[in-house]
């Protein structure tokens, strides 16, 4: 039921991109549209409005709606086909960190750069951005949709892209990107002997280069801006964890750092669980540390330092907070509240709260499950250890958290691709237009062996099309209920006339092999690697 609320809410995140990007692109071709109709001035007498004309596409401003444009139309083309269609695994990984890398690197600090520097200069003195004349032909709602209006899009995708992209990569294509345009501006101006931006007239060369070099400062910002460290709390029940996460966010505020303490109590209180029934279901325990991790997830792509404040008793679960912190190029350090067991009993019955209590059985339990976390460990590391007499050691806990560089991402901390979550569609889709194809040839009076037609690689004896068609629906229904391949073949062995059936003739019956008859039945097929042959031969025919 979990799992199908998931898959419910990407769909309907998804459809609210594909809305976002639509409106967005279909913004951007108005612009285009009115400015093509509305602002032709070929044949004006005026030099400044015929100089503007002939230069149009030299402007920033075009050069980030095209940005923009191109960004959403591959957006578009992407969230369609993985939400609805499905994509294939080298598609669904490479797309999503191209957008990320030139949404890094092009467009969001473009964006920001168009819209300040357009805004601060037209109140300073309009003459600085465009010629005077021009402004009384374009309408301030115009001025808005070119200025104002761009800073939509890569706004959103910032705070909610879910991929970062690498550091020095994103810094070189926006190096390039930017030299590129400089080169453009400097260009024109020994072609027109006339600088685009009237700025540039009243500034001498070297503070031409500080306005241009501001755009790469805007890039190293946004990638720092992207990269947000995690503190996860430890401890044994009633150890002051909570105690010492508010002393942590003092500290931090008084850095003039934004912080956030994610806590556990308050989370399963907001989800109607008392804490002793949450740790005696591990089902329920399970769904509120799932909420912990989106929510920690979530809020490491904002500016601030986040606390999670919560028992984090398992090592596995720490180890996935690692991961994801590594995949967005946040650092991470682990902090263990130590305390004697018989003492920590002891401030839990001291507790004003009620609800706050934990029962003795369920402290006892947690205690036995508790898996102290070890600085050895990398997901662990660095680690800190405090005692509930001694002060925290606030100066070393900053410098790990904002001194050091951040872990890069490898293949293990990636995002899976949201195409993943369509498999059983996408299995669906196919084997029905295989069947189909392949009734065709029957009721034609095909017989023996036969290529279908789209799967040049796949050959099979349709001679006894009922039996096997009704075999492969019965294969489906099964991987909808369990993906475990011994299950399929135990199911299969139970239908009538399959009694004797070896996993042999069946992987022999999946691959079309007329070779792998009954005669196999009395071998040996209980090799090492044999259900891994059954899930490639699987995989590659379905």
């Amino acid at each position: 039921m979990i799992e199908l609320s998931r898959q419910f809410q990407d769909r309907i995140k998804m459809s609210l991109y594909i809305a976002l990007h639509t409106i967005m692109l279909a913004h951007h071709m108005f612009v285009g549209i009115y400015a093509l109709t509305h602002f032709y001035f070929e044949d004006s007498t005026d030099p400044e409005l015929l100089f503007v004309y002939k230069y149009k596409f030299r402007y920033l401003t075009m050069w980030n709606l095209w940005a923009q444009s191109f960004y959403s139309i591959v957006s578009i083309t992407y969230d369609i086909q993985s939400t609805f269609i499905g994509t294939n695994k080298y598609f669904a990984d490479l797309i999503p960190k191209l957008k990320s890398y030139v949404l890094m690197s092009v467009i969001f600090p473009n964006a920001a750069f168009v819209s300040f520097t357009f805004w601060l200069l037209y109140n300073i003195d309009t003459d600085l951005v465009f010629p005077k004349q021009l402004e009384f032909l374009l309408p301030l709602w115009y001025n808005h949709c070119i200025h104002t209006n761009i800073l939509i899009l890569p706004v959103f995708e910032f705070f909610f892209n879910t991929t970062v992209p690498n550091y020095k990569l994103t810094f070189i294509g926006a190096t390039l990107y930017y030299w590129i345009y400089d080169a453009t501006v400097i260009y024109t101006y020994y072609e027109s002997s006339k600088w685009i931006y009237k700025v540039f007239e009243v500034l001498d060369w070297k503070t031409r280069s500080t306005y241009m070099l501001f755009n790469y400062f805007l890039t190293a910002g946004a990638m720092h801006f992207a990269m947000m460290p995690l503190l996860i709390l430890t401890g044994v029940p009633s150890s002051g964890k909570t105690a010492r996460a508010r002393e942590l966010k003092e500290y931090f505020e008084s850095l003039n750092k934004e912080v956030h303490i994610i806590s556990e109590y308050e989370h399963l209180v907001k989800a109607g669980f008392d804490k002793n029934e949450l740790y005696r279901d591990s089902s329920k325990e399970k769904h509120i540390r799932g909420i912990l991790k989106s929510e920690v997830l979530r809020l490491l792509r904002s500016n601030n330092i986040i606390i999670l404040d919560g028992l984090n008793y398992i090592k596995g679960y720490r180890y996935e907070l690692y991961c994801g912190s590594k995949a967005n190029h946040s650092t991470q350090c682990t902090l263990l509240t130590q305390i004697n067991y018989e003492e920590a009993w002891k401030l839990n019955e001291n507790r004003t709260e009620e609800a706050e209590k934990y029962e003795r059985p369920v402290f006892d339990a947690l205690i036995m499950r508790y898996e102290e976390p070890d600085g050895k460990n990398r997901w662990d590391a660095p680690l800190f250890v405090t005692f509930p007499d001694r002060t925290l050691e606030f100066d070393e806990i900053a410098k790990a958290l904002l001194g050091k560089k951040a872990p890069p991402p490898n293949m293990s901390t990636q995002n899976a691709p949201l195409s993943s979550t369509n498999f059983l569609y996408d299995l669906n889709r196919i084997v029905k237009d295989m069947t189909d194809k392949i009734i065709k040839y029957v009721t034609s009076g095909a017989r023996g062996e036969v290529n279908v037609p789209g799967y040049e690689d796949l050959s099979i004896n349709v001679t006894n099309i009922t039996i096997q068609n009704s075999l492969k629906r019965k294969l489906l229904d099964e991987e909808n209920v369990n993906n475990d391949h011994d299950t399929m073949f135990d199911s299969l062995s139970k239908q009538p006339d399959c009694e004797e059936l070896s996993k042999e003739n069946f992987i022999g019956w999946l691959d079309g092999d007329e070779r792998a008859t009954m005669d196999t039945i009395e071998k040996d097929n209980n090799t090492n690697d044999e259900t891994a042959e059954l899930h490639t031969i699987k995989a590659d025919k379905f």
